[in-house]
């Protein structure tokens, strides 16, 4: 993707970020998103024991992430961090253990590995994929877990119709799942686990539970 595409997409998430939270009362909103946290995390119950991670890096963190609800310390990295700081609810929804870094996931380095490494909702908005899996992959501990959730397209026609015109410009990237599951297997995850968790009529939500073995 190109460099002005990306951009252009960026821009649209931090206005849509403040228009969509400019009518959520902050209390009940850290609440709602706490809840929706714990709830998403019950589908990874049957692969690994989220109270026995050490540490993590929630990348693409957005201003309301999962660190909100990790129990230990916790790196959350995104391009837009600064900007989000600026937002009323990203004061409410912050952690003592986890230390917020602007940074880019495909060039985020770091002196230390992670147990989890979590990607959610956020794969389609980096400028390339494929060299975003490659460092996922170079910061998960060897044995350690990736979590990666998507929208992905369920008809063909509409994601080349999506890729040509854009029809979501929030998204630079349009893929279906298999496309997703082929690219986190590519770089050298093995992937243990899937959940449909929405459906909807052009996308279902999905999260793909990887490791990477020794």
């Amino acid at each position: 993707m190109t460099s002005f595409k990306w951009k252009i997409a960026q821009k649209l998430e931090i206005s849509w970020w403040k228009r969509y939270l400019s009518n959520k009362d902050v209390i009940t909103y850290e609440e709602w998103k706490r809840n929706y946290w714990n709830s998403f995390l019950k589908h990874t119950e049957p692969f690994f024991d989220v109270n026995r991670i050490e540490n993590a890096l929630d990348a693409g963190c957005g201003p309301a992430g999962i660190n909100m609800v990790l129990n230990c310390h916790v790196d959350a990295i995104d391009p837009l961090m600064n900007a989000y700081g600026q937002l009323e609810h990203f004061q409410y929804t912050k952690q003592s253990n986890v230390e917020y870094l602007s940074a880019e996931i495909e060039n985020f380095k770091s002196g230390k590995s992670y147990d989890l490494v979590c990607c959610l909702n956020v794969i389609n908005h980096v400028k390339n994929i494929i060299v975003s899996l490659k460092n996922l992959y170079r910061l998960t501990k060897p044995n350690g877990y990736i979590l990666l959730s998507i929208d992905a397209h369920n008809y063909s026609l509409l994601k080349y119709l999506f890729r040509l015109i854009p029809g979501d410009a929030l998204h630079p990237h349009q893929y279906d799942l298999i496309e997703y599951k082929n690219m986190l297997e590519s770089v050298g995850f093995k992937l243990i686990g899937e959940k449909k968790i929405k459906s909807e009529l052009i996308f279902d939500y999905h999260l793909l539970i990887a490791k990477k073995e020794l």
